[in-house]
């Protein structure tokens, strides 16, 4: 008698590589799949644009990895791939309603853009990232100065502390520090 030797690509169960087969995901199941991940990106993108947008930090990420033609293609690619008919219209006008929300968002139809005004006062604005002072605060107020700028906005400009804001009212008198994000007037 022979000894019992296993297949081993049939392991230890002893199942014939058809049942194997059997147990693969079908073309229908990765279809529905692939549907459900483009129609689950078009909704994330369209509830992170409608809501907090990039001021929560994780999902800022996702904030700028879904923009608005990202919801479009996800909305149209699901349509496609959706075999039932109920479910590809109503994917296809969540897509053509998607699409026109995208065109007009930034648009302002009842605005008219501002015209020039001769008269109108100017003013100089200075946005600068000194990086937390790297080059030392000192530097960075002399630089301020320097500019003349009517409005400073500095992003990294020092921790949001009641020091620093009297550092920036002691070297820059010119100047009205405010805590959201330090903007000098």
């Amino acid at each position: 008698m022979e000894p019992l030797v296993e297949d081993a690509a049939a392991g230890s169960t002893g199942e014939s590589r058809s049942a194997r087969l059997r147990r693969l995901p079908t073309a229908s199941t990765l279809r529905r799949l692939a549907a459900t991940l483009g129609l689950t990106a078009a909704v994330l993108s369209v509830l992170l644009h409608l809501t907090v947008r990039d001021a929560v930090w994780p999902l800022s990420a996702a904030f700028y990895a879904l923009p608005c033609w990202v919801a479009v293609a996800g909305a149209a690619f699901g349509a496609l791939l959706l075999r039932r008919s109920r479910r590809r219209k109503a994917a296809a006008a969540f897509a053509a309603a998607l699409l026109v929300w995208c065109l007009l968002k930034d648009v302002r139809p009842f605005t008219s853009p501002p015209t020039p005004d001769a008269d109108a006062d100017r003013f100089t604005l200075m946005m600068w990232n000194p990086f937390f002072g790297r080059m030392g605060w000192d530097r960075v107020a002399e630089t301020i100065e320097a500019a003349d700028a009517d409005v400073v906005c500095m992003v990294e400009g020092g921790p949001r502390k009641p020091k620093a804001m009297d550092r920036w009212r002691r070297d820059l008198p010119m100047y009205t520090p405010t805590h959201c994000g330090y903007a000098f007037c």
